[in-house]
């Protein structure tokens, strides 16, 4: 069985929009409703490796991981809905539109992302207890954020913090967000010879590539970020061809992270991808 991408516009179960009214629709598409206890079981830590600049955010299940972090993906990310703020209503509604949730394994974002986003839902009155709950969390556990009711725009304790989330036990998720957040750390040579890597490959494969990237829903701005994590863990990317034809690009890349300490993310991955993080 072919291992499912880290982040997906593949449709999901979900309830038949209504057609009698936005308001039932948006019923239809609200954010989950999760319980105190999942919340509380939720674990939100710093990396061991990161010197305390990379937050892990380690959900029970996806219902909770969505209550914590989708909307503020969405804010991150999104081609159609980045830097825009939707309130639940609109949310649900912009879901509805789509005929399919937004679905997103795994969550990887910039805490200045974040905090611009928390800014929005605070004004607005309008975060999820699963929102309100990672902002306490980050701001009085780990002392990354400032006190909710703070005033003006919330700004990180350290700007370059970044965060990745997954579900509790999704490895290959976990290993996905890393090269993420290695990336975003790595400005320099590193996001240089991913660059290189993508060009490397013939002009056809390189276009499948780009349209595999494209009909992810990925914007075009983070398609070196994304094939660098997507072949970095294995992915295929084109229909029909084997790995072989990157096997070189992702050697480039391997390389360069190993050049600059990044194997130290990854070692024990399989426990902290359980939430075993000491």
């Amino acid at each position: 069985m072919a291992k499912k991408p880290a982040k997906s516009n593949a449709p999901a179960a979900a309830p038949t929009p209504a057609t009698n009214g936005s308001s039932a629709a948006s019923t239809s598409y609200a954010l989950p409703d999760v319980p105190r206890s999942q919340l509380d079981s939720t674990t939100v830590t710093y990396h061991p490796s990161s010197d305390r600049l990379l937050v892990l955010v380690i959900a029970p299940d996806k219902p909770t991981l969505d209550s914590l972090l989708l909307r503020a993906s969405i804010f991150y990310e999104h081609p159609t809905h980045k830097s825009t703020f939707l309130a639940q209503p609109q949310f649900a509604a912009a879901q509805a539109k789509l005929g399919k949730p937004f679905t997103y394994y795994g969550h990887n974002m910039p805490l200045t992302s974040l905090c611009a986003f928390l800014t929005h839902a605070h004004a607005a009155r309008d975060l999820t207890p699963g929102e309100a709950h990672l902002h306490r969390t980050l701001a009085t556990k780990l002392k990354a954020l400032p006190l909710p009711g703070a005033k003006g725009a919330l700004k990180p304790t350290f700007p370059t913090t970044y965060l990745v989330g997954w579900v509790k036990g999704d490895e290959p998720t976990l290993r996905h967000e890393l090269h993420h957040a290695w990336f975003h750390f790595n400005r320099a040579n590193y996001q240089h010879v991913c660059k290189q890597a993508l060009e490397s490959l013939d002009n056809m494969l390189r276009l499948q590539v780009r349209a595999y990237l494209q009909g992810c829903g990925y914007d075009e701005k983070v398609w070196v970020d994304e094939y660098q994590a997507h072949l970095g863990c294995g992915d295929q990317m084109v229909l029909g061809k084997g790995m072989e034809l990157m096997e070189e690009a992702k050697r480039m890349i391997m390389q360069c992270m190993a050049e600059g300490g990044g194997d130290e993310w990854f070692e024990g991955v399989d426990l902290v991808a359980n939430g075993e993080v000491y």
